[in-house]
């Protein structure tokens, strides 16, 4: 389980200081900043669904797993804020 969930933050803190390295060097137009943006939600969405495939946060009938149960109670409150 811990590797599942280790694995997973290493890849989330990579796609993470990835968007933050390319926001850093200059402020992108506006449009571009858009598809940043968009690109940085999907690779966080497929980060999740490729660490614990299956995982639906709406239904809790799709954790079968501590490690699903992790990410249901972590990334579901994490998607809760703005």
């Amino acid at each position: 389980m811990l590797g599942v969930i280790s694995a997973y933050k290493r890849e989330r803190e990579a796609i993470e200081r990835a968007y933050r390295e390319s926001h850093s060097k200059s402020a992108p137009a506006p449009e571009e900043d858009a598809h940043a943006i968009v690109k940085h939600l999907n690779d966080l969405r497929d980060c999740a669904h490729t660490h614990f495939p299956g995982l639906n946060p709406i239904d809790p009938d799709t954790v079968n797993s501590p490690a699903k149960l992790w990410a249901y109670i972590m990334l579901g409150v994490s998607n809760q804020s703005p």
